[in-house]
């Protein structure tokens, strides 16, 4: 069995010593422990360690909130690897970061940083990869893990699964804790543009200029490029104040497919490329050179840096030959098909485009990463479908000028889709332009020097004696669609971006068609600028707010302004009165001890998590994952951390089912709470238990445990949802909460919960079962303490029948009362 500090615990909690003593024995002695990970030996835990309050925090949340294990998180074939599951290691490392400044720096200190163990089963049934535990990441993993030549795995590609346990895999991050003063990476910005167009050619039979047209033949030509940038900023005010290198490695790569549900129906692709550099892109700044920003400044591009931006050409504009299926070099020369009509259908086009980024940033001094992304996201649209969008295209047939009805499919006169000597509606509007007998844009089209001698040229070929009749010439009108696949991450919160749905927008669609409008801009515009999805509180600083939550205290901090406006409390273990102001992994906001709830469609919206809840708890493809991690999460998050980590021994603490109001105003009394006597201005005041604002707290404590089932709180965290003890706190004025300087900030609006929370303890509570004569009760309880399960027949006299201690939160007591024994009761309770 693989030791931990955890049962070295519980063998000092049997001995019996002191609290206070058994605490410290347990960090002296706690003992570094290996357990092998496919063939290497891994530090697991040290009660000192980081890593070791990783591991057990981690694993206790993922369980507890997820039902997932820290040593088996699978990524392939499933990707469980899901934003929710990110949020509780992320939370674990700022947990950590919070209660610790590393001695390597002054300020901004180091922060802590996790890296992903992988262990695969490769060439064995099922080729299950998963993650299968955390290290450390120190300086010497920065040669690796920045500038090794080899990416991260691709796991969508087939020949890319072979993933050693301390390989990097795109799309899993590094867990890196929340430190304030460091620049992040901020914006990928790329803009994929295609490019169709359509040729017609007409020839008479031999060399005849007189004979009618026997032949039309047509020609695609198409064309794909790039426009790349990405961007770090340092969003606070303070010029950054240490040698820093910025390192960018993109990896795009393009596919594009014939997806014809007909004759080439599991073609090969048309086209793959892939840009890889070859050596990362590292940008050197010296200490203070990297400047801060501040939204009141004219020019806080200066904060800005963009390591990387170019242009790349994936096709450059080539012709779609039919019989090859390929794309061949543009020559102007047609496919014949010799005295007969080929109206083929346009091949049913799908591009993917992968996006993948490794961005590290590297403290120079000491070697170690302060920031670092491997981002992978994968977009998949048909450009067939695309180019008939807004196009009038169902029957019967309309004649229309549109561009996108230029593209449409259907057959004139209702012929089968296969009779390629029936025109498209659309080659039948693009000969139509041609003749000059509706209205087209002719801007999308390719140039014609001058349209009418164009246009008369065209309609004089059908004229019988024409006297400039040709034996082979082209429709003038052209049609061409440019295509956009708009790729933008963006962080909304600089703190958070370590996956693609951090930095996604549900909003605005990815798929811009034609012209970019004002509302559209290219995605690489706003580089060295403010993004417009950075939204704290009170919204987009320089564009105006975009969205609906701009003073939405239920999904971000009030009067949170800024990147300055948030700061981690330093050193403070053992005082759990910090575990508000621990930022949670979401955008704007740390732990959430407030009452108001939101709903998941504006949260889904809020965070960008659009995924589906995969393999756990039996919501795998139901549940959204923003489901789970919705802000009312963090009322049992805030339980399990606090019985984690709360040093003080449960039999010192409150029960959280206090009898009455008077208790209640007992337990307020000497707490110290913010009001406020002005915007932004707040004042300590001392709770006295004799104020009526205490009164009102601890009425509201006991009318809400009387209407909780039994009349009891099964956790700690179910307090958090009493208004009275933050938002609608009675030394509070609410008064003026949206706007941009709120009159309550977070500190002033959690200040009650954080300070009662960490004084209470949770009652044993008990699940019954039975099957035949045999009893099963699990009961709740805090880890490594000594709970006595006692038994009644009378709910009067209560006997002792067994001593257990609870593991992950709880234990079970079995026995089988001998037949025709009276009914019994069952409790446990805290042995004193």
């Amino acid at each position: 069995m693989t030791r931990t500090c955890g049962h070295l615990r519980e063998r000092l909690d049997r001995l019996g010593p002191p609290p206070a003593v058994r605490y410290l024995l347990w960090i002296a002695l706690c003992w570094l422990t290996f357990a092998p990970i496919d063939g290497q030996a891994v530090p697991l835990v040290t009660a000192e360690s980081p890593i070791g309050f990783f591991t057990n925090v981690a694993a206790r949340l993922l369980q507890s909130q997820l039902g997932v294990s820290l040593n088996h998180i699978q990524v392939y074939p499933t990707n469980q690897y899901t934003p929710s599951v990110h949020r509780l290691l992320q939370v674990t490392a700022n947990l950590y970061d919070a209660i610790t400044n590393r001695a390597d720096t002054g300020y901004p200190y180091l922060p802590s940083v996790f890296r992903p163990v992988f262990t695969g089963s490769n060439g064995q049934a099922g080729n299950e990869i998963y993650i299968s535990g955390y290290l450390e990441v120190t300086a010497a993993d920065t040669p690796n893990l920045v500038f090794n030549p080899t990416p991260p795995h691709d796991l969508s590609d087939p020949n890319d699964r072979v993933v050693k346990p301390t390989d990097m895999v795109y799309g899993i991050p590094l867990v890196i804790g929340a430190k304030k003063g460091f620049p992040n990476f901020n914006k990928l910005a790329m803009q994929t543009q295609v490019q169709v167009n359509r040729r017609l050619q007409f020839h008479r039979p031999g060399d005849s200029s007189s004979l009618p047209v026997n032949e039309i033949d047509q020609m695609y030509v198409m064309g794909v490029s790039n426009v790349l940038g990405i961007e770090a900023w340092n969003s606070y005010a303070a010029n950054f104040s240490r040698d820093i290198q910025l390192v960018a490695w993109p990896d795009i790569s393009v596919l594009i497919s014939n997806r014809d549900t007909g004759k080439w129906l599991n073609a090969p692709p048309l086209l793959s490329r892939w840009r890889a550099y070859p050596f990362a892109v590292v940008t050197n700044i010296a200490a203070n050179m990297w400047a801060g920003y501040s939204q009141w400044l004219p020019a806080p591009a200066y904060s800005f840096q963009i390591p990387f931006f170019t242009n790349l050409v994936f096709l450059t504009n080539m012709t779609y030959g039919k019989l090859v299926d390929g794309f061949v070099p543009l020559t102007g020369l047609f496919e014949r098909t010799v005295g007969s009509t080929n109206f083929y259908l346009p091949p049913y086009w799908e591009l993917t485009i992968r996006p993948r980024l490794r961005f590290a940033l590297v403290d120079t001094g000491t070697q170690r990463i302060v920031d670092y992304v491997n981002l992978a996201d994968r977009n998949v649209f048909n450009i067939s479908n695309a180019l008939m969008t807004g196009g009038q295209c169902g029957d019967p047939y309309v004649t229309d000028g549109g561009v996108g009805s230029m593209w449409c499919t259907e057959r004139m006169y209702g012929a089968n889709p296969a009779a390629y000597s029936v025109p498209t509606f659309g080659i039948n509007n693009q000969i139509e332009a041609s003749m000059g007998r509706i209205t087209v844009d002719w801007n999308n089209a390719s140039p014609v020097p001058n349209i009418a001698a164009a246009i008369n040229f065209f309609k004089g070929q059908f004229i019988p004696g024409y006297p400039n009749a040709s034996n082979t010439f082209n429709a003038p009108y052209q049609p061409f669609r440019n295509i956009y696949l708009v790729t933008s991450w963006q962080a909304n919160d600089p703190l958070v971006h370590y996956t693609v749905s951090d930095l996604t927008d549900l909003a605005h669609t990815n798929l811009v068609l034609d012209n970019f409008s004002s509302t559209s801009p290219r995605p690489t515009d706003s580089l060295g600028q403010v993004d417009y999805r950075y939204q704290p509180w009170g919204g987009n600083p320089i564009g105006g707010s975009r969205s609906p939550v701009a003073f939405d205290l239920r999904v971000k901090d009030p009067f949170m302004l800024g990147s300055d406006y948030w700061d981690s409390p330093p050193n403070q273990l053992p005082n759990l009165t910090w575990l508000g102001r621990v930022h949670r992994g979401t955008p704007w906001q740390t732990i959430y001890l407030k009452a108001p709830g939101t709903d998941l469609a504006t949260w889904r919206q809020w965070t960008g998590n659009a995924q589906p809840a995969l393999n756990w708890n039996g919501f795998s493809g139901v549940a959204s994952d923003a489901f789970f991690t919705q802000p009312t999460n963090d009322w049992r998050l805030a339980s399990l951390v606090i019985s984690l980590l709360n040093p003080n021994d449960p039999r010192t603490l409150a029960s959280a089912d206090q009898p009455g109001v008077s208790a209640w105003r007992g337990l307020l009394d000497g707490m110290t709470v913010l009001t406020n006597t002005d915007i932004g201005q707040f004042d300590p005041v001392i709770v006295s238990s004799n104020s009526p604002q205490a009164a009102i707290v601890a009425a509201a404590l006991d009318a809400f445990r009387s209407s909780q089932p039994n009349g009891t709180f099964r956790s700690i965290g179910d307090l958090l949802a009493i208004p009275e003890l933050s938002v609608a706190s009675p030394w509070l004025d609410t008064n003026g909460v949206a706007q941009l300087y709120s009159s309550m900030n977070d500190e002033a609006c959690e200040a009650i919960p954080s300070q009662l929370l960490p004084l209470l303890r949770p009652d044993s509570i008990g699940f019954a079962s039975q099957i035949g004569g045999t009893v099963q009760v699990q009961f709740t309880g805090a880890d490594g303490y000594a709970y006595l399960v006692q038994v009644s027949s009378n709910l009067a006299t209560w006997i002792a029948v067994s001593t257990n201690y609870p593991a992950n939160g709880s234990f079970n007591f079995v026995e089988t009362p001998p037949p025709g024994s009276p009914r019994r009761f069952y409790r446990s309770v805290l042995q004193p």
